[in-house]
C-alpha cells in the first residue's frame, strides 16, 4: 500500500493536548475518519493512547474512532514487520551515541513498530519529533533516515491530504 501515513502516538496526543483540542478544533477530529483509507494507527499506538491515559482522547479512541485499526493483527505482512522491528532493534543497540536508557525506552514503546510497519508497506511515518542527530536520545526521524523510511509532521500531512479544518 503506497501513500499510507502511519501515525506516531505523539501526533494524536499533542494534537489533543495542545493545538487541536476537542473544544477548540473539532474539525480536526471530524476530518480524520474521512482519511481512514490513507491513515494507519497500529495497535501499539492505540494501546499507548488507551492503556496509558484516561482522558477525552482515550475515550474517543475507545469509542471506535474509524482510523484506529488493529493493523498488525490483521495484516498479512506481520512477519515482515517483526523482521523490520528486529533490524531497528539492532540498529538502535549498535549505535554508540544512543545511551542505554534511551535505547530501552525507545524499544519498549510503539515507535519502532510504527517505523517497521511503515517500511514494510512503503508508508510515511507521521510524527511531531524532530531529528536529534547529535543527541543521545533515540528519535523516530533519526531511525527513519537511517533506514530510508519517509517521515513527515502533522501539519504537512494535513496539507498533503488537503484537509481544511472547518469551524463546527
Amino acid at each position: 500500500m503506497s501513500c499510507a501515513y502511519v501515525l506516531d502516538t505523539n501526533v494524536l496526543i499533542q494534537a489533543y493536548r495542545n493545538y487541536y483540542s476537542f473544544d477548540l478544533a473539532p474539525g480536526f477530529w471530524v476530518s480524520l475518519p474521512e482519511f481512514a483509507a490513507r491513515i494507519r494507527v497500529i495497535d501499539w499506538v492505540r494501546s499507548e493512547m488507551v492503556d496509558e491515559h484516561d482522558d477525552e482522547l482515550a475515550q474517543w479512541v475507545r469509542a471506535g474512532a474509524v482510523l484506529c485499526q488493529p493493523v498488525m493483527e490483521l495484516d498479512a505482512a506481520r512477519s515482515a514487520v517483526v523482521t523490520e522491528y528486529q533490524a531497528i532493534s539492532t540498529l538502535v543497540k549498535d549505535t554508540p551515541r544512543f545511551k542505554d536508557r534511551w535505547r530501552e525506552e525507545f524499544l519498549a514503546c510503539a515507535d519502532p513498530w510504527v517505523i517497521a510497519y511503515a517500511k514494510v508497506i512503503g508508508g510515511t511515518v507521521v510524527t511531531m519529533e524532530q531529528l536529534a542527530s547529535t543527541g543521545s536520545k533515540v528519535k523516530i526521524p533519526d531511525i527513519c533516515d537511517a533506514l530510508s523510511v519517509a517521515w513527515i509532521n502533522t501539519y504537512n500531512v494535513l496539507r498533503s491530504l488537503s484537509v481544511q479544518l472547518q469551524y463546527m
